[in-house]
């Protein structure tokens, strides 16, 4: 069975057979992985990060009960808020343009893949293929596919 622990043929199992295991949309602009901190001697991680990768597990947890297993490709699609100072057409011709800049794309990535461990999939390293894209949306989220490698 493409799930862990070899269930039957349930309907997750059915999905990862027509390719798709998993789609999840999370409202909200993305956050990136923050770097960790120092102080005293002791690492820790910033607030905002371990906030956006809490949020992220939730929702995981509630569209995924159980970790995905084989190899898997995963597509990213971080959708961020057109300005507002952008009107008229040019607002309309921003719609699914390439965002440049702040965040790092990888940073990105870094945060929904760490959250994703222990519940999309085992280990990150289950993920052998991996797309993203950074865009101006309407709808202000994070959108995360995930498959069965080919």
């Amino acid at each position: 069975s493409a799930i862990a622990g070899g269930e039957a043929m349930s309907k997750p199992a059915v999905r990862i057979l027509e390719r798709v295991a998993f789609d999840l949309t999370i409202p909200g602009r993305p956050v990136a992985k923050g770097r960790p901190r120092l102080s005293k001697g002791h690492a820790y991680t910033p607030e905002r990060t371990r906030d956006a990768e809490d949020a992220l597990r939730w929702a995981m947890r509630e569209k995924c009960p159980s970790p995905l297993a084989g190899p898997l490709e995963v597509c990213l699609y971080f959708r961020f808020a057109i300005p507002k100072n952008v009107r008229g057409i040019k607002r309309l011709q921003m719609r699914a343009t390439y965002r440049t800049g702040k965040p790092d794309l990888d940073n990105l990535c870094k945060l929904v893949l760490d959250a994703a461990n222990g519940i999309l999939w085992a280990d990150d390293g289950q993920v052998v293929k991996l797309t993203a894209y950074k865009t101006y949306q309407d709808e202000v989220a994070t959108y995360i596919v995930v498959r069965a490698a080919e």
